[in-house]
């Protein structure tokens, strides 16, 4: 008797896959290997206060700014002296030998933060304040009283500016523009700080507290900002002027702002030292 073979069931062929669904697939790995590739090559900026920046490569340094790219595509930049320098070098392995500097004529080269340095203002507000300090003898000895044409007396300083010390202060003019001028400079942050009629009609002055260096240069960036948008709404206003004064009334500095002048911060084409070495009047 023939023994009949036994029969093993067919086996089943998988199922074909829809096109669809393998270029799903094949995104899928893509973007996984995208994302890989970009943690492993990722640059990281360590920063003073502990956090971190993960960066697409080294950043390059413009001034005193350090700017870079984020992982994202997106381009930013923060205070050179924001980042550890240290161990942001151990971490990315000669991390400032990769590091681009950008002059202000365009010229690239490596980054030395000793040359850096050097090329820092070496003179502080103090310095300017105690080198001009015989102009300011000379002010008070023999300023004379000037009336302008608004009919009110303002002196002059040594190098013929108006005293804003001794304007007298009258409540402003126009109620609507101090309130104004108030709320824009309240926005940014800055306090201690008093509204008048300025030395003609169509100028605010603004008397605020200025006690240390680092208040004067803190402070001189958000002035800027706060006029600059308070001037754009009102271009019925010529400028505004700053008098900044210590707790004991010395004058720490006095400044008229007009749109250029605020704009010569707000592009950061210079750093504060820098515009009050350039633009405060004595």
């Amino acid at each position: 008797m023939r023994r009949s073979l036994p029969t093993r069931p067919l086996r089943e062929s998988p199922p074909l896959r829809r096109p669809a669904d393998l270029v799903r697939r094949v995104l899928l790995l893509s973007t996984l290997l995208l994302v890989l590739a970009g943690q492993v090559s990722a640059y990281v900026i360590f920063l003073r206060d502990g956090s971190m920046i993960e960066t697409t490569g080294p950043y390059t340094v413009e001034g005193e700014r350090a700017s870079f790219t984020l992982l994202s595509g997106a381009a930013s930049t923060i205070a050179l002296e924001e980042i550890d320098v240290q161990r942001t070098r151990e971490h990315n392995r000669s991390a400032l030998g990769q590091a681009v500097v950008i002059g202000r004529d365009g010229s690239t080269g490596q980054y030395d933060p000793e040359a850096i340095q050097r090329t820092r203002p070496t003179n502080t507000l103090r310095d300017l304040l105690q080198q001009r300090a015989q102009a300011e003898r000379q002010e008070a000895e023999g300023g004379q009283d000037t009336a302008a044409a608004t009919g009110r007396r303002v002196r002059r300083t040594a190098a013929g500016y108006a005293d804003l010390t001794s304007l007298q202060r009258t409540q402003p003019q126009d109620a609507a523009l101090a309130s104004s001028l108030q709320r824009s400079l309240g926005e940014r942050g800055l306090s201690g700080f008093a509204l008048y009629q300025g030395t003609t009609d169509d100028r605010l002055m603004v008397e605020i507290t200025s006690n240390t260096e680092g208040e004067v240069l803190s402070q001189l960036p958000l002035l800027a900002s706060g006029i600059d948008s308070f001037l754009s709404r009102h271009p019925e206003s010529a400028a505004v002027e700053v008098l900044m004064r210590t707790a004991s009334l010395s004058r720490a500095g006095q400044f008229v702002f007009d749109r250029p002048t605020a704009n010569l911060l707000l592009d950061g084409g210079i750093t504060a030292h820098e515009f009050f070495v350039a633009s405060v009047q004595f």
